[in-house]
């Protein structure tokens, strides 16, 4: 127990100590480390904050597979995991920043920002990429947290470890080319720890906010976030089928918008959606609780591709249960040997399970599709439902 006071040092020492001092008298124990209960966040920035504050401990970046809050529906956030409890140093006038990292060039007078597509997946043209994205400093709303984590299975006085944040992937400028991040964008991000001038007791006699060195970059990429279809939580959705005996996925009678466009008969798409359609049949014991396999719907039926509507030649009126499916197509590579459009179910089999060399008996044809993920059924009964689940599941 001395130990880990030893260790400890200002604020976070005096919370150990009354942390200790708790589960001591919790188990009877007749001493207990002396001290202060918890002095105050002021005391602390009076005898502590008067130095650069220190750099954020980062531990490890995980990319996630969606994003927060739809806004770039495309690609997913990250979690940026910081070792030490946040709020520990400046209380709520601690801030955590993120920054898009700059990178000089000898052609030009300028920096430009280190943050771009992922070569292997895009395949436009470069007048298509934007020119500047917003910097995250600017636009505080695209990092999130701190989440705080820890070992202790109590609520009661436990002691925090790490603390999380998300980070959104980079939105371009308004005018600056393109309007939304490409699919997989990489990015090479720097972090900082700030506590606010405002928030100190005795603040320094010169200067603004007490500001840390930035961290070292870190080269991130935001995965395509195509695991959630739609925006919409699942309840209330509904598969109906129309007078053409086309499909479409609706809430409030009004055809619901994906966050991609459907199949496209004038260029080979690299990820689009589906929709697989089942059946409701009994079991052996009659029991309606087995589906049965009516087909994958690929062609839209609309004009407009984001419309969750499918060509199809369905029963009005009869029962079917409906699953949006995340098609993801090698479409712009060299190995890309399929139909530019997706016309029918038995060309998706062909692209996921290629035909095996006659001779030989192996496989010598790499898939160019894959199904990379399904959203929850939806039938033609009304969905309720007290679960606010939304999109998609891997």
């Amino acid at each position: 127990m001395g130990a880990r006071l030893a260790i400890a040092q200002g604020l976070p020492a005096q919370i150990e100590r009354h942390r200790v001092n708790h589960h001591a008298a919790d188990e009877g124990a007749e001493e207990s480390v002396p001290g202060p209960l918890l002095p105050s966040i002021q005391e602390h920035n009076q005898r502590h904050c008067v130095e650069p504050a220190e750099q954020p401990g980062i531990k490890f970046i995980v990319p996630l597979t969606g994003t927060t809050d739809q806004s770039e529906a495309h690609a997913a956030s990250i979690l940026v995991i910081v070792q030490g409890p946040w709020y520990a140093l400046g209380g709520l006038a601690e801030e955590m920043r993120a920054y898009i990292a700059k990178a000089s060039s000898l052609d030009f007078n300028s920096d430009f920002q280190e943050v771009g597509p992922d070569p292997i997946l895009f395949s436009g043209q470069r007048s298509e990429l934007p020119k500047e994205y917003q910097d995250y400093e600017n636009n505080p709303t695209l990092l999130h947290g701190p989440v705080g984590h820890t070992f202790d299975q109590s609520d009661v006085n436990p002691l925090w470890v790490y603390s999380s944040f998300v980070l959104d992937a980079p939105v371009p400028k308004v005018g600056a080319g393109s309007s939304k991040a490409q699919e997989g964008t990489f990015a090479a991000v720097q972090f900082k720890r700030v506590i606010r001038r405002g928030g100190l007791v005795n603040p320094p006699p010169k200067g603004g906010d007490l500001e840390s060195e930035k961290t070292d970059p870190v080269w991130v990429q935001f995965l395509p976030s195509r695991f959630v279809p739609f925006t919409t939580p699942v309840a209330g959705l509904q598969l109906q089928i129309d007078a053409n005996g086309n499909a479409e996925i609706v809430r409030d009678s009004k055809v619901i918008t994906l966050s991609h466009g459907l199949n496209s008969d004038k260029k080979a798409e690299h990820l689009l959606f589906g929709l697989l359609v089942t059946e409701e049949v009994p079991d052996l014991l009659g029991r309606k609780s087995q589906e049965r396999f009516v087909d994958v719907l690929l062609q839209p039926a609309q004009p407009d591709v984001t419309l969750a509507c499918w060509k199809a030649g369905l029963q009005q009126g009869a029962s079917y249960t409906g699953r949006i499916l995340v098609i993801q197509r090698q479409a712009s590579t060299t190995s890309f040997a399929g139909n530019i459009s997706l016309a029918n179910v038995e060309q998706l089999w062909d692209e996921m399970f290629p035909a095996k060399d006659n001779q030989s008996g192996r496989d010598t044809l790499d898939a160019v599709s894959r199904i990379v993920a399904v959203s929850p059924p939806i039938s033609t009964a009304l969905q309720e439902s007290c679960v606010d689940d939304t999109g998609g599941q891997r």
